[in-house]
């Protein structure tokens, strides 16, 4: 997996049903046709986000933060990719199971 120099040891996640059977969100792209997690470099970051993320009005939902190379590792492992996004929604980058980060998408 590569890794580029102004990567984070942590990325920001929204999680469902923290502190018991906790999973991180995950979305799906119509457009694309990928499902993916976001995720965020900032918790500020994270949390103007959060109202944009499609959520079961019935759960709770709590920012963390999650170690970078796990989170990989864990959203690779269960068929997701990883949208870095930023506070408005925007995608920064992507980390794809196939090694890389594309640069910018």
């Amino acid at each position: 997996m590569s890794e580029t120099d102004n990567s984070t040891e942590w990325l920001y996640m929204i999680v469902q049903n923290p502190g018991s059977d906790e999973a991180l969100v995950g979305q799906y792209d119509d457009q694309a046709q990928v499902s993916f997690i976001p995720a965020f470099e900032t918790k500020a970051a994270a949390e103007q986000a959060l109202p944009l993320i499609k959520r079961d009005p019935q759960l709770k939902y709590e920012v963390q933060a999650i170690e970078r190379n796990h989170a990989i590792e864990q959203a690779f492992q269960n068929g997701f990719e990883i949208f870095v996004l930023d506070a408005s929604g925007l995608v920064l980058k992507k980390i794809v199971a196939d090694g890389g980060e594309p640069d910018g998408q």
